[in-house]
């Protein structure tokens, strides 16, 4: 049975959201405004992201802080994962891996290892 949720999630960095969005195999609709549910509905929201998959999408909606929440359909779960842990490990790895780069580290592309996302980083003395 198909139920719109909320992705209880806190997005900041919307360029690590697009990597991982593009590291799962989908497309980050940068402004689009509308994303599509089951049954072709139509949904509001501030960017969209696709996998081709399916043909629902997820919603990215802008909160008065600034930061971004994800919205989608129950049945999107076997692409993102249970409450979208998997696009949500996805993303958590670019951020570290985006944050270890820029703060001079030497820093591995994270990678999957059963299942797990490795970000591996190393200090230069």
């Amino acid at each position: 049975m198909s139920h719109m949720v909320k992705i209880r999630a806190k997005i900041t960095d919307l360029e690590a959201l697009r990597r991982a969005v593009s590291k799962m195999g989908g497309t980050f609709h940068e402004n689009r405004t509308q994303y599509t549910t089951y049954g072709s509905s139509r949904n509001e929201c501030t960017h969209a992201i696709s996998f081709p998959s399916t043909r629902m999408e997820v919603g990215v909606v802008k909160q008065e802080d600034g930061s971004y929440t994800l919205e989608c359909d129950n049945m999107l779960y076997s692409t993102i994962g249970q409450n979208g842990n998997k696009l949500l490990a996805y993303y958590e790895a670019e951020k570290a891996y985006m944050e270890g780069f820029n703060m001079g580290y030497v820093v591995c592309e994270p990678y999957e290892v059963k299942d797990e996302l490795i970000v591996e980083m190393e200090v230069e003395v």
